[in-house]
């Protein structure tokens, strides 16, 4: 009896360890949100910073790197800026097609509206 209590534990012990180590894997997998996480610019789903979000930090973002990042083609509709700092999306992958620069608060990017393919951030000189 007691050898089977004790298989019990071990074995509850070890159920243990692998939940808590899916769960961090499932959570590092989901992306950090902007309140979670730092950068100079965060970028948002939906108009009026709602939706899901994502801090970035200085750099060239094509479109493979933000969907790594979880933002998918198209799917950016407002945009948060630190001061500081300006950003140009455009509306092809590889920095092409139409462009625009952003150096404030974006609440909604109107003609680049789920259209923003690629991006650049940079710190004003």
């Amino acid at each position: 009896m007691r050898k089977s209590l004790k298989n019990r534990f071990i074995l509850l012990g070890i159920t243990i360890l692998l939940i808590s180590a899916l769960s961090a894997c499932v959570q590092n997998s989901i992306p950090k949100s902007g309140k979670d996480k730092t950068g100079p610019a965060t970028v948002y789903h939906q108009c009026d910073y709602e939706g899901p979000s994502i801090a970035l930090g200085v750099g060239r973002y094509t479109l493979s790197q933000l969907v790594d990042l979880g933002i998918k083609n198209d799917d950016i509709s407002s945009i948060k800026v630190g001061d500081g700092y300006r950003l140009r999306v455009y509306q092809d992958n590889n920095f092409q097609g139409k462009s625009r620069m952003i150096s404030k608060n974006t609440g909604c990017l109107e003609d680049f509206n789920e259209k923003v393919s690629s991006l650049k951030i940079e710190k004003m000189k």
